[in-house]
């Protein structure tokens, strides 16, 4: 037996056991981890704003669930990646989302920057295109993007669906979401309401009538006697129609308190030139009538 052993450098081996270093041991959650926590923290800028800015597309994904399964389908079509990502940290990534095309630079080549476009608009599609048309619903919901049909666009089909929503993905926008439209057609149709509300003309409002004494009333009324009057001929006896229209004139434009009889009967003669002392008794009746009115 001891014959058998080999001899290293002129030495026999020692029996006595080497001491074993410990390594560590990766489950397949650690990997998993490790993939998703870098994409959580190095998810790339895009030329529109973040979805956690988007008060609609926020509140969806506040209220979501993380185990449902349109939250999944959602991050599946946004984030290119390999594998399964953690559920706590769907929302995270998008919330953090902000378009897949690249942020525009000054100065930079358009030609260039149209084909880095349509490549990733392409890389979009492609995923897109492979989704049926209950998920694009979906998803297109989840998104807060406007699925209805339109005048020019009577009916929305699989194209439709995916050009609408590749329009949002590509720069996310609240201007772009359903919500907002719908809440400033609500506004202009009110805004155009109270234009035309405005333009229709107001009815004329009638004119409170303005209470007069009776002295002055009785002015106007001689005043408008006075146009009715017949014409009157100076020299010519009055008829009875013709003396109490004067009698009105008389009682409106002279103080009665002052008035008698007689200076009645004086400035009728005046104004007839004739002598009406036969009228006395039709100039007295007519005073009295119109005094006690």
């Amino acid at each position: 037996m001891a014959e058998s052993l080999k001899v290293y450098g002129g030495q026999t081996p020692q029996s006595d056991s080497r001491e074993r270093k410990s390594a560590a041991q990766f489950q397949p959650e650690d990997f998993k981890t490790s993939a998703t926590s870098d994409l959580e923290k190095n998810i790339p800028k895009g030329r529109g704003v973040a979805l956690s800015t988007i008060e609609s597309i926020a509140g969806i994904l506040k209220k979501t669930s993380r185990d449902a399964p349109e939250l999944e389908v959602a991050h599946k079509l946004v984030f290119s990646i390999r594998g399964k990502v953690a559920k706590k940290l769907q929302k995270g990534n998008l919330l953090q989302f902000s378009g897949y095309l690249e942020p525009t630079v000054a100065g930079e080549d358009k030609e260039k920057r149209a084909e880095i476009d349509e490549e990733a608009e392409t890389k979009m599609a492609t995923k897109a295109f492979k989704m049926t048309i209950p998920e694009l619903k979906i998803v297109c919901d989840f998104f807060d993007v406007d699925r209805s049909a339109t005048t020019e666009t009577p009916t929305v089909g699989k194209d439709e669906l995916v050009d609408r929503l590749l329009d949002f993905l590509g720069a996310p926008d609240p201007k772009m979401t359903k919500t907002y439209n719908k809440k400033n057609k609500a506004v202009a149709v009110e805004k155009k309401k109270r234009v035309m509300k405005d333009a229709k003309p107001s009815p004329k409002k009638k004119k409170a009538k303005k209470s007069v004494p009776k002295k002055v009333e009785k002015k106007e009324d001689s005043s408008d006697s006075e146009k009715s009057t017949p014409k009157i001929y100076k020299g010519t006896m009055p008829d009875d129609k013709a003396l109490r229209e004067w009698v009105k004139a008389y009682v409106a434009c002279f103080n009665l308190d002052k008035a008698t009889t007689k200076h009645a009967m004086e400035t009728a003669s005046d104004k007839f030139d004739v002598d009406l002392t036969e009228k006395k008794a039709q100039i007295k009746e007519f005073l009295t009538d119109e005094m006690v009115k």
